[in-house]
């Protein structure tokens, strides 16, 4: 496969399911690993090879292509960080490629979200007891006191 910025050959990584870029130091990683990478905790971009070129930048292009099916990379929002972070994709849904800077800003929302998440945890769980609580007062039988004639002749409307 080949870098979508400058057609160099990218490298296998199979600790994390990606194929990194030797000379602009990009990373082409499948949207599955990509989650799962940034669900694992102290996830952190791989060191770079002792041998490896520095990074340069990439060149300006205007349209970069899947290294698999050649089809256009896509801005697309990833969700699960927060806010939202706009990732070239495959419209076919191979892959992403992330530059170093793009990688760092995705796990820096990442780790936001989670601890965001955490933060109001307490809050979501209010939420979930105070849903319990109007389900099951929903659900209760009405108790219908009959004791004074006037609830007697209003019964069937109270």
């Amino acid at each position: 496969m080949h870098c979508p910025d400058c057609e160099t050959l990218l490298r296998n990584v199979p600790a994390d399911n990606a194929e990194t870029c030797p000379s602009c130091a990009g990373e082409w990683i499948e949207l599955p690993s990509l989650a799962a990478r940034l669900r694992r905790p102290g996830a952190s971009t791989p060191p770079a090879a002792p041998d490896a070129i520095p990074p340069q930048p990439a060149p300006a292009r205007r349209w970069r292509h899947c290294p698999i099916c050649r089809a256009v990379l896509l801005p697309r929002p990833w969700h699960s960080a927060m806010p939202p972070v706009s990732l070239p994709i495959c419209s076919l849904g191979h892959g992403a490629w992330l530059t170093p800077a793009q990688m760092q800003a995705l796990q820096k929302a990442s780790r936001r979200a989670s601890r965001t998440v955490l933060d109001r945890a307490a809050y979501f769980r209010f939420l979930a007891r105070a849903a319990k609580k109007q389900f099951e007062r929903a659900i209760r039988p009405r108790r219908r006191h009959r004791s004074s004639p006037l609830a007697r002749l209003l019964g069937p409307w109270l």
